[in-house]
């Protein structure tokens, strides 16, 4: 999470966000950032171009700030570099204040161990004495608790 608090200048905000972004792009991390940096992105533009050539892009494109005295504004955002098409990103419509909460749906799955893949014995030369040392070996091994 990234909170920026309302300020007149952005400049340095900026220069710090696209610091971070650069970093992790280097680590070869994945991540997700969550944010209210009090930026409207649809009046002001954060260095789309550096962001983009560091493989991130914004989730949250509509506004997501609704005043009876202001426009529209878009304050809220998610950035990633995680890119695929199970993800799922929006703005909820829930009205408990004039800032509408904005969600992110990433669908993770776990990576799978290598099968158990069982010893095969060649027939062409199968050896009594090794299969029977070899079975009771297995034999011995098994947890009949579990």
């Amino acid at each position: 999470m990234v909170y920026r608090h309302p300020s007149p200048t952005s400049q340095a905000f900026q220069l710090a966000f696209t610091n971070l972004l650069e970093i992790m792009h280097s680590e070869k991390s994945n991540y997700i950032i969550e944010s209210d940096i009090n930026l409207n992105l649809l009046k002001y533009q954060i260095d789309t171009h550096s962001i983009l050539s560091l493989g991130c892009v914004s989730r949250i494109n509509k506004p997501t700030r609704f005043s009876s005295t202001h426009q529209p504004s878009l304050l809220h955002h998610i950035y990633t570099n995680i890119i695929d098409d199970d993800t799922t990103t929006g703005i909820a419509l829930y009205d408990i204040s004039d800032h509408i909460p904005v969600f992110a749906n990433f669908n993770f799955y776990p990576k799978c161990a290598k099968k158990y893949r069982p010893k095969i014995r060649c027939l062409k030369s199968f050896d009594l004495p090794s299969f029977l040392e070899d079975l009771n070996t297995a034999l011995f091994d098994l947890d009949f608790h579990n």
